[in-house]
């Protein structure tokens, strides 16, 4: 199955990593047909000057 892996920069709160899981899980089971009870996510939180984030705007 598939695995999905967050890099976040350090923070969050619990509701909302929640939040970031489930509705990723719940486009995975409906997009691609992943069962419903297999759910392989981990989450990676990093103090922000461990990532460097720029929108150019594409």
């Amino acid at each position: 199955m598939p695995l999905i892996r967050f890099d976040l920069i350090e923070g969050q709160d619990e509701k909302s990593l929640r939040n970031l899981l489930d509705a990723s899980h719940r486009a995975m089971v409906k997009v691609f047909g992943v069962p419903k009870r297999e759910r392989y996510k981990i989450v990676h939180q990093h103090p922000t000057n461990e990532l460097i984030i720029k929108d150019i705007g594409l």
